[in-house]
């Protein structure tokens, strides 16, 4: 698993504690860390991914009864025939960069449960004014030669992971954490409708310092508000090293 690989890397850098930084499979990756090896992840910093425990139903289940087995955009991914059909990653690499985003028009960007609005639809000829052109050539060429299948197997992979979870039910993030979201983000809207308050977020992760919303901002809040989430990371790490001197 994931978590063995980030501990195999610590062990190998003789290093005892991390903090994480981490954005949406990523952080669900992230998070399963922190759950797991409390004694190796001292904090994370979550992007565009609310915690969720281990609970009852897998994610799919949870979505499926609530009606969204249908409309729900991973049930796509996880398709064998979505691997050949986005395989063109000069097409769908600056498609997903600019309609996850929060540069198109108010009610035309990715909307999860919407399928004329998923991420693959054509999208403007000119990147995203946040976009790198360079980084974006560099991952066109790179899926251009590897394909998407990797990335598609993390949705296949997803009720095994909560099956292999069983011991974990129910844990909380008890460590310090911060959770940062774009209010254009089709995702964020999906999962929190209303803004969630720090109090309602401590219910799952008891250790949360702060929930930061980022305005006119999509699902690539590390690209879109560059400088913003840098400064809100160096905050919460200057705030862990407080917290560690203090208690040294």
């Amino acid at each position: 698993m994931i978590v063995g690989d980030l501990i195999g890397i610590l062990d190998t850098l003789q290093v005892s504690t991390a903090t994480i930084v981490s954005h949406d499979w990523g952080a669900d990756h992230g998070q399963r860390a922190m759950v797991m090896r409390p004694d190796r992840f001292n904090g994370i910093i979550t992007l565009s991914i609310p915690f969720l425990p281990r609970g009852e139903l897998s994610t799919w289940d949870l979505l499926r009864s609530r009606g969204l087995g249908d409309l729900y955009y991973a049930f796509d991914m996880i398709k064998p025939e979505t691997d050949e059909r986005i395989r063109d990653a000069s097409k769908s690499i600056p498609s997903a960069l600019y309609w996850l985003s929060g540069e198109p028009a108010e009610g035309t960007g990715w909307d999860p449960i919407d399928a004329k609005r998923n991420m693959f639809r054509p999208a403007p000829d000119v990147l995203p004014s946040w976009a790198d052109p360079a980084d974006v050539k560099h991952n066109i060429e790179t899926f251009q030669r590897t394909g998407f299948r990797g990335g598609l197997n993390q949705y296949r992979g997803v009720q095994a992971t909560f099956e292999h979870l069983a011991a974990y039910k129910d844990v909380l993030i008890k460590q310090p954490s911060l959770y940062i979201w774009g209010d254009a983000d089709g995702l964020c809207r999906l999962f929190h409708p209303v803004p969630p308050t720090v109090e309602e977020m401590r219910e799952t992760a008891p250790g949360l310092v702060d929930v930061v919303r980022l305005e006119g901002v999509g699902h690539w809040p590390h690209h879109e508000a560059r400088e913003r989430v840098n400064a809100e990371i160096i905050k919460f790490l200057n705030g862990l090293n407080a917290t560690d001197s203090a208690t040294a």
